[in-house]
C-alpha cells in the first residue's frame, strides 16, 4: 500500500509540474523572447513590441500573425515562421483567464527583414485573411521596433459575442509603456523606436 501511494503522489506531482509548464507557455510562442533572454545592438535578430487590449474582458485568444515579405517575390517568404503576436490557444488550458481590456504588451523576436499581416485570429473560429492588401513594417538585426497599439473588437450578437464580426483598430501610442514592458526584461538593452506599419500591396 505504501508503494502504491508513493507511486500515485509522485504521478501527481509530475501532473501538477506539467500543468504549470502549460500555464506559463499559453501565450508564448517559438518567438516570443524569454524572461532570461538577452539582447542589446549587436544581437543577430531584431525585437518587435506590439500593445494589444479588447473592448470587453471576456477571455478570448485573438492573436496576429506576420509573415516575412521575400524582397524577390513581393509576396510571403517559404519556410520561415510567422511572427504569432498575441495570446495563442493552448488546447490543454482554452483560456488564461486574464482580463483582455487591460492592455498587455506582446515582445518577439523577429529576423531581420520586412513583415506584413497576413490574418487576424478571434480563437480558432475565425481567421480574418489580408491579401492582397495589408500594412506592413521594416526591423533591422539589433534594432527594437514599437508597432503601436491595437484595439480588438468584437460586437454582441445576440447574447454572444460575434467571432465573424471581430475586428481590430490602431488604438494609442505610448512609447513610454512600450518602453517600460522591454525594461522588464533585464537581459534586454536599447530603446526602441516608433514604426508605423504602412500600407502594403502583395504580388
Amino acid at each position: 500500500m505504501k508503494s502504491s501511494f508513493s507511486a500515485v503522489r509522485h504521478k501527481g506531482a509530475l501532473l501538477v509540474a506539467l500543468a504549470a509548464i502549460l500555464l506559463a507557455t499559453a501565450c508564448e510562442t517559438s518567438t516570443t523572447i524569454k524572461p532570461e533572454e538577452s539582447f542589446d545592438a549587436n544581437a543577430a535578430h531584431g525585437l518587435v513590441v506590439m500593445g494589444l487590449s479588447a473592448d470587453h474582458s471576456r477571455s478570448f485568444h485573438y492573436n496576429f500573425w506576420w509573415w516575412k515579405i521575400d524582397p524577390a517575390t513581393g509576396s510571403f517568404a517559404e519556410g520561415v515562421e510567422p511572427l504569432k503576436v498575441g495570446w495563442i490557444p493552448n488546447p490543454w488550458f482554452p483560456s488564461d483567464l486574464s482580463d483582455r481590456t487591460k492592455k498587455q504588451y506582446f515582445i518577439v523576436r523577429a529576423p531581420p527583414g520586412q513583415y506584413a499581416l497576413e490574418s487576424f485570429r478571434f480563437d480558432r473560429r475565425y481567421t480574418k485573411k489580408f491579401r492582397p492588401g495589408t500594412v506592413a513594417f521594416e526591423v533591422a538585426a539589433g534594432e527594437i521596433v514599437y508597432i503601436g497599439d491595437y484595439l480588438i473588437t468584437a460586437p454582441l450578437d445576440g447574447w454572444f459575442y460575434s467571432s465573424r464580426k471581430a475586428d481590430f483598430k490602431f488604438g494609442t501610442r505610448d512609447d513610454a509603456a512600450a518602453q517600460r514592458a522591454v525594461d522588464e526584461y533585464p537581459g534586454v538593452t536599447g530603446r526602441l523606436k516608433f514604426i508605423a506599419p504602412e500600407l502594403l500591396r502583395l504580388r
